[in-house]
C-alpha cells in the first residue's frame, strides 16, 4: 500500500450538492498552470 499526496480540482456548480473531482493533479503547480484557481484545489491523500 502506498500513500501519495495529490491535488484535486473541483469545479463547484452548486454549493448545495455533493461535489465530485473534475481533475486530479500530482503537482499543485500543474493545476495552476492549467488555469485552476487556488481556491478550487484541495489537498487529498490517495491510497494505492
Amino acid at each position: 500500500m502506498a500513500l501519495e499526496l495529490v491535488w484535486v480540482a473541483i469545479d463547484v456548480t452548486d454549493p448545495e450538492e455533493q461535489q465530485e473531482p473534475t481533475v486530479v493533479y500530482r503537482r499543485k503547480e500543474d493545476a495552476l498552470d492549467d488555469g485552476w484557481d487556488v481556491d478550487d484545489l484541495h489537498e487529498v491523500v490517495f491510497i494505492a
